[in-house]
């Protein structure tokens, strides 16, 4: 057969497949066609069958992967099916398990083995498997080094890599510590390769300091974390300027990172700029593969609706999240094992900008759908999904409490509060500031539902806990710091500690002083709400001329704020201006 006559057998093929995998979308017969006619050339029509797959005429990846497993085909035809395929492709997840397992299956001992274990691996998580993904990784992992032991210049850049793989797999089921130092030891071995060989080795070292950043935030080590970060962007802008086409995705997902980390440490208009940048980056490269690229945009999109919440662009922060819930919908809709996760986190989101903008039912129907999709999660794998819906019954609520369902917000939230204390007794280090926020809004809820001792004591255990935080790291944990001893402040006020509750509002107004001071548009109308509860208190201890001076305060910077001031706090500062002319008036 020449080269032509094959190029018009395969578009005939092409044809056949792309309409048979239109009529799988209405009819099962159809898929098992597609099966039937793969198998007569599985050689020449798989090809053809994974680029239909591919562009979207179908689903047809189930028939595929069928087709597969039946064909009996070599590690070199596998691993020439495989290698094409996208990492974490939506339109054919099966059928990248099926040659994953398959090329395991005809691998002999050695190398082939130990990276047909990483595909495998990759392929169990992508759909799911959490739990049999870390089983096949640590197996790979231990290969690797038994080969290094005998040829490390030959093995150690698999090993590197499986201890990379490793690292994901650890932090998929909840180790988190020990996903640290797999995602340390990789990166170690790639800065050793790279000294040896840059232009080889820079993008792994790369993708490690990426996969190392995350690992570090999630153990709350947030400095360290950005540290990392900033320097995989740095790398990935390089590798970039040489070849866009081929790492461009990975500068945008480094970006994505670098935004969340440089929020942590109380960065809001840098990480702002670091989102936009890789949503700019992702709407581009869904354009050119959609089946690819979706999930990223969403979780990008996801990060964009926090970053605009924080600098107080809410209209635009619930477009994006609504964007972001859309996406996450469609993506649940082909692969629901994989994605539910994504969309229950993206809908806690949407509650979060919905109530900012005072549309407290819609919130609230999004967190309930939430914390319904966190539950059945949590039944499937408590140690990965615990802290997702402690997260969303946090959230939960609060919106409860909007709409006026005051002892169910109660509920909600020492629901989020108790699983918070048993997450912090297996692990303080990744779970205490979850601990701390959950007791902040308990203070609240109990407050608001006549509690007001025990509302003292959440909140007194909260500062405590925020305190330990800030003392290792001030630019991520002051401003919650400074949130909690405010509401301190209220609660010590209510129960008649006067001088104590001064104490606690004089420490918040300090703290919010420094972080006024970088980042003025963000922090300064909380610096005057601060002021106006200083001087409040002051009034109640008798100092007049002290509180006098707070409120002048107050009523000065929310002058030059006037225009980024909600009703509300430009109400109640008119009202505070007319209260401070009455008494000089009076004096």
């Amino acid at each position: 057969m020449t080269q032509h006559d094959h190029d018009a057998g395969s578009g005939r093929a092409g044809r056949l497949l792309a309409r048979l995998a239109r009529a799988a979308r209405h009819s099962p017969d159809a898929a098992r066609v597609v099966t039937q006619v793969i198998a007569h050339q599985p050689e020449t029509l798989l090809p053809v069958a994974l680029t239909v797959a591919r562009d979207g005429h179908g689903p047809i990846d189930d028939a595929i992967a069928v087709a597969v497993e039946s064909a009996e085909l070599s590690y070199a035809s596998l691993l020439a099916l495989y290698q094409p395929l996208p990492v974490s492709t939506t339109s054919l997840p099966n059928t990248a398990l099926v040659l994953a397992r398959q090329l395991c299956d005809r691998a002999a001992e050695g190398p082939k083995r130990a990276r047909a274990l990483q595909f495998l691996g990759s392929e169990l998580s992508e759909v799911g498997r959490a739990r049999e993904a870390l089983a096949v990784a640590e197996e790979s992992v231990a290969l690797w080094r038994a080969l290094v032991e005998t040829d490390r210049d030959a093995h150690a850049r698999g090993l590197a890599r499986a201890l990379h793989n490793l690292g994901d797999h650890l932090s998929d089921v909840g180790r988190w510590q020990e996903g640290l130092a797999a995602a340390e030891e990789s990166v170690v071995l790639w800065r050793v390769l790279v000294e040896r060989d840059p232009d080889a080795h820079t993008r792994d070292l790369a993708d490690a300091l990426h996969n190392l950043g995350h690992d570090l935030s999630q153990l709350g080590r947030s400095r360290e974390a950005l540290g990392a970060t900033e320097e995989s962007v740095a790398l990935w802008r390089a590798l970039v300027e040489n070849d866009p086409d081929e790492h461009t995705c990975d500068l945008a997902d480094a970006l994505h990172n670098l935004g969340h980390h440089l929020s942590q440490v109380g960065r809001s208009r840098e990480a702002l700029g670091a989102t936009e940048e890789s949503v700019a980056l992702w709407r581009a490269l869904v354009e050119n593969d959609p089946d690819v690229h979706t999930r990223d945009l969403a979780h990008a999109l996801h990060n964009l609706g926090d970053h605009l919440a924080e600098v107080g662009r809410s209209r635009e922060a619930l477009d994006a999240s609504q964007e972001s819930v859309a996406l996450w919908r469609a993506l649940v809709e082909s692969n629901p094992v994989v994605y539910t996760r994504r969309l229950a986190n993206a809908l806690h989101n949407l509650g979060s900008q919905l109530s900012a903008l005072g549309r407290w039912r819609e919130a609230l129907d999004a967190t309930e759908e939430s914390v319904a999709l966190g539950r059945a999660l949590v039944e499937d794998n408590p140690a990965v999904h615990t802290s997702g819906l402690a997260e969303a019954l946090h959230s939960y609520g609060d919106h409860l409490a909007e709409v006026g369902r005051l002892r169910e917000a109660l509920d909600a939230t020492e629901e989020s509060v108790a699983l918070w204390r048993a997450l912090v007794e297996n692990d303080p280090v990744a779970y205490s500031r979850g601990l701390a926020d959950a007791l902040h809004n308990l203070g609240h809820h109990l407050s608001q539902v006549g509690r007001s001792r025990e509302a003292l004591d959440a909140t007194e255990e909260s500062v405590a806990l925020w305190r330990a935080l800030a003392e290792d790291d001030p630019d991520a944990y002051t401003r919650d710091l400074a949130l909690t001893l405010f509401n301190l402040g209220h609660h010590l006020r209510g129960e008649g500690d006067v001088p104590a509750a001064l104490e606690a509002a004089k420490e918040s107004v300090a703290l919010w002083r420094v972080l006024a001071e970088n980042d003025p548009e963000v922090n300064t109308p909380e610096l005057i709400e601060a002021l106006r509860s200083l001087g409040t208190v002051l009034t109640k201890a008798g100092k007049r001329r002290a509180a006098f001076d707070a409120n002048t305060e107050a009523i000065a910077l929310g002058r030059v704020q006037n225009s980024s001031l909600p009703p509300s706090a430009v109400s109640a500062l008119t009202k505070l201006e007319f209260s401070l002319d009455a008494e000089v008036d009076r004096e």
